[in-house]
């Protein structure tokens, strides 16, 4: 078992888009309860998602959009949980110029609890 789900799904992030197929991944382990150690898969889906969006994976017609899908929470120490990630690839990114900030429209929060 891995240490921590979406610990290893930050690291998979910038690559998935490039290989030959698109990408489904499973993985199981920690989900919640090491914020300090690894983003949760719930950040990892409303800030890295948009931005993979915004560059142009998975905005063809043709393709599912890329996803992380929380389907089972597990919390440290013993894990148990399950994250799915899907990516389709990408032949080429489309450029992106961040210089201006909009405003915020809304704080949201995300509560977890396990026995």
């Amino acid at each position: 078992p891995i240490r921590k789900s979406p610990g290893d799904l930050e690291g998979i992030l910038p690559l998935a888009a490039f290989g030959k197929e698109a990408l489904d991944l499973t993985l199981r382990g920690v989900t919640d309860g090491t914020a300090d150690v690894d983003p949760s898969p719930d950040y990892l889906q409303s800030s890295c998602v948009p931005v993979m969006l915004r560059a142009g994976i998975g905005s063809d017609g043709d393709d599912v959009p890329p996803s992380i899908r929380v389907t089972r929470r597990g919390a440290a120490p013993l894990g148990g949980g399950t994250v799915e990630f899907h990516c389709p690839i990408v032949k080429e990114l489309r450029p992106m110029e961040m210089a201006e900030f909009g405003r915020v429209k809304r704080v949201r929060g995300n509560a977890v609890s396990c026995r």
